[in-house]
C-alpha cells in the first residue's frame, strides 16, 4: 500500500502535511518544491508520520561497482535527518522503460540498507523521459505508464536551468557599470597602502557612501525586484569583498545584532586579532538553523546583483548564491553558483570552500533538522 504515513498524519489533523493520496501526486510535489524536475538524479523525501522533513537529490551513481556504497551513503544521509521513520524515493534517468524498471540495482541496495536502518521505504518509483513506473506496482508495461498522469509543474529541466540569473533591462546594467567604475579608486586605495586594515576597511565605506556601516546597509535594502541602481552597485561591492560578504552572509542567515558583532570582529582580526571561532562555524554550518525566509530573501538579492553585474565583478555574488543555496540545504543548486562562478575565476576562495562542502557530501547541520 502506497503512503500509509501520510494517511495515518491526515487522520490525526497533523498541520502542513504533504498531503498526497498517490504516486502521481508525490512525483509532481517534488518538482513543484525542488522548482526544476530533476534529472538523471535519485530524490528521497525522508518523512516523519507523513510529515516531510525536506528533500534530498543526489546525482545517479557513475558505475554499477559503486551502487553498494553509494546506498550506504544515501541512507546514512536519510538516517542524520531528524526523527525520519520513512521515506519514498524517486529515480530520475535517461534510460527506457523496457520489460522493467531500469536501475534495479540500486533499488535492492536502498530497500537493504533502509531494512537494515529500520526505515520503511513507501515506494520507489522511476521516471523517464517518455514514461514512469512504481517498483511496487504489479502490473508494469514496456515503456510505462503516461507521464501526463503526473501533472508535472512547468519548471525548468535541471539544477542548472534553474539558477538562470533574472533579466536585467540594458539601462540597469549600464548604470551598475557607471557606479562600480566610480568605486575602483577605493579598492586600489586599499591594496596601496599596505593591504586591509580597519582603516582601510572604513575608507571603503566612505567612498560606497555608507553613512553608518555595512550591517545598516544590509538591512535597509528593499526587496529584490526593488534594488535601485546604487544599492545594487553596493551591494555587488560588498559581496566582491570578502570581509564584508562574509557580515553580509552572516546577517542574512542570522539576525543584525550578531551580524554587526561579526563586522567587529572582522574589523579587530584585520587589524591582527583572533577571528572568534563561533562567528566561523556559521559559515561551517556548526550553528543553529537560520531563519529560511532571511536567507532566501539574500540569495535572490545575491542573484539580482550577479545578474546586474559587469562579468569581473560578477563572481562574488555568484559565491554568495553558492553559499546561500548550500545554506538552504539546495546542494543542487550551489553546485550550479559554483561552476557559473569557476568560469570566471576557477579558484575564488568562497567557491573553493563551498565546492569542498558539496565534494565531500557535506551539508549544514541545520539542514538535518527540518523545521517542525
Amino acid at each position: 500500500m502506497l503512503f500509509p504515513a501520510q494517511e495515518r498524519a491526515r487522520a490525526s489533523g497533523m498541520a502542513n502535511i504533504t498531503r498526497v493520496s498517490d504516486a502521481t501526486q508525490f512525483v509532481s510535489y517534488i518538482s513543484h518544491s525542488l522548482k526544476f524536475h530533476p534529472v538523471r538524479s535519485l530524490v528521497i523525501v525522508p518523512l516523519h508520520e507523513g510529515r516531510s522533513r525536506g528533500i534530498i537529490r543526489l546525482d545517479l551513481p557513475a558505475r554499477a561497482s559503486v551502487v553498494d556504497e553509494y546506498a550506504a551513503t544515501v541512507m546514512g544521509m536519510v538516517c542524520r535527518v531528524n526523527r525520519v521513520d520513512a521515506f519514498l524515493a524517486v529515480v530520475y534517468t535517461d534510460r527506457e522503460i523496457g520489460t522493467s524498471l531500469p536501475h534495479r540495482r540500486l533499488v535492492r541496495a536502498l530497500l537493504s540498507r533502509a531494512d537494515a536502518c529500520g526505515l520503511t521505504v513507501l515506494d520507489v518509483i522511476t521516471v523517464t523521459a517518455s514514461g514512469w513506473g512504481a517498483h511496487s506496482a504489479a502490473d508494469l508495461k514496456p515503456g510505462g505508464r503516461d507521464l501526463a498522469e503526473l501533472a508535472l509543474p512547468d519548471v525548468p529541466r535541471g539544477h542548472s536551468a534553474a539558477t538562470r540569473l533574472p533579466h536585467v533591462r540594458p539601462e540597469t546594467s549600464a548604470a551598475t557599470r557607471r557606479a562600480l567604475g566610480a568605486l575602483e579608486d577605493a579598492h586600489s586605495e586599499v591594496y596601496d597602502h599596505g593591504g586591509p586594515t580597519s582603516e582601510s576597511l572604513a575608507r571603503h565605506l566612505n567612498l560606497l557612501g555608507f553613512t553608518l556601516d555595512p550591517v545598516t546597509f544590509v538591512e535597509s535594502l528593499p526587496a529584490h525586484d526593488q534594488l535601485c541602481d546604487a544599492d545594487g552597485a553596493a551591494l555587488l561591492w560588498c559581496l566582491t569583498v570578502p570581509a564584508l560578504r562574509d557580515v553580509a552572509l552572516v546577517q542574512w542567515a542570522a539576525d543584525e545584532p550578531l551580524a554587526r558583532r561579526v563586522w567587529d570582529a572582522q574589523r579587530q582580526w584585520h587589524d591582527g586579532e583572533e577571528f572568534p571561532v563561533e562567528y566561523a562555524r556559521i559559515m561551517w554550518g556548526d550553528a543553529p538553523r537560520p531563519d529560511h525566509e532571511r536567507l532566501r530573501a539574500g540569495l535572490e538579492l545575491s542573484r539580482q546583483a550577479a545578474a546586474r553585474a559587469p562579468r569581473q565583478y560578477r563572481v562574488g555574488a555568484l559565491a554568495a548564491c553558492a553559499w546561500l543555496s548550500w545554506a538552504l540545504g539546495e546542494s543542487s543548486r550551489a553546485d550550479a553558483y559554483v561552476n557559473l562562478a569557476g568560469r570566471i575565476e576557477p579558484q575564488h576562495g568562497l567557491c573553493t570552500i563551498v565546492r569542498t562542502f558539496l565534494a565531500s557530501g557535506h551539508l549544514p547541520e541545520w539542514a538535518f533538522s527540518p523545521a517542525t
